[in-house]
């Protein structure tokens, strides 16, 4: 575009070349630097893997935790070694994670079931924001969602345990 600018001869205001691609690359870090990131707990299970695809889509940093990515989040010891290794710090948590009793109680190493999936579903969650705060790894505003299957709510039967420890 041409304008006159009063006192001068006429002006081109279109960019230079070097000056459209500068304005791009400022843009791209820009928007890399609005990028939000988030921590899912459970990640490879149902709601997790959910949550982890729709994030990834908007182009959110997500960073997964669960018991397959080799954290167990009932061990006081994992949160911390999980804390400390990543330094990533989070604007949004997920918590996805659960167990429910009829996944365990065939385990014999399992000596008391029902409180392994309080461990898990409430406990862990506690521990986790703990870990999190302590370690400073909470960017300022963020939220952190306790996420729940319907079961919670409305549990089907058999499931009535199971959604008390999601409610908490």
């Amino acid at each position: 575009a041409t304008v006159y600018v009063k006192g001068s001869r006429m002006k081109n205001l279109m960019p230079s070349e070097e000056e459209q691609v500068q304005a791009i690359l400022d843009y791209q870090e820009y928007k890399k630097s609005q990028v939000k990131s988030i921590l899912i707990t459970g990640h490879t299970g149902n709601l997790g893997s959910i949550c982890v695809e729709y994030f990834k889509s908007k182009e959110w940093n997500v960073t997964g935790i669960s018991r397959s990515s080799g954290y167990d989040l009932t061990s006081p010891f994992d949160v911390a070694e999980f804390v400390n290794q990543n330094k990533q710090s989070y604007d949004l948590v997920f918590m996805t994670h659960g167990i429910v009793l009829s996944a365990i109680a065939h385990r014999s190493a399992v000596d008391t079931p029902w409180d392994y999936v309080i461990d898990t579903n409430l406990k862990s969650c506690v521990d986790l924001t703990g870990g999190l705060i302590d370690g400073k790894r909470l960017n300022d505003n963020a939220l952190i969602i306790y996420c729940s299957s319907i079961q919670a709510t409305h549990p089907r039967e058999g499931r009535f345990l199971y959604g008390l420890s999601k409610l908490g």
